[in-house]
């Protein structure tokens, strides 16, 4: 069920908000002329992923959902343009992309018994200790 068009959230907005078997779905609807090269579902980059993430944890929010709980899903909806601009087809990517699970900041080496990282180098260069730290 479609629960809003163009709605806005934290600092962006979300082209269809809906709701599949109590689960939130977040659609990006991307467009491309019949015959493009890509595919609309490929000109969703990293960099749009994380703002429609960001902008599906502010929805939840402000709704009173925990973005932790029910991992929300993100959908792709396509639509193919003819020649004159007019919609011909349409087709949605469920789960087109997901949520990773944050970085860990910390370098691998940092608890590894027996090197410790050098002072002086800017690098991050690791220096046997002989076990201690």
């Amino acid at each position: 069920a479609i629960k809003g068009r163009n709605v806005p959230a934290g600092a962006g907005e979300i082209d269809i908000v809906a709701q599949h078997e109590r689960r939130p779905v977040f659609v990006e609807v991307r467009a491309r002329t019949v015959g493009s090269v890509m595919r609309p579902v490929d000109t969703v980059r990293i960099k749009k992923q994380r703002q429609v993430i960001a902008c599906a944890r502010a929805y939840m929010r402000e709704h009173g959902q925990d973005p932790r709980d029910g991992q929300p899903r993100y959908d792709v909806a396509e639509v193919w343009l003819d020649h004159d601009g007019q919609p011909c087809e349409f087709n949605v990517v469920q789960d087109a992309f997901r949520e990773k699970p944050p970085r860990k900041r910390r370098h691998a080496l940092a608890n590894a018994p027996g090197l410790q990282r050098s002072a002086r180098s800017s690098a991050g260069k690791w220096r046997a200790t002989g076990g201690r730290r």
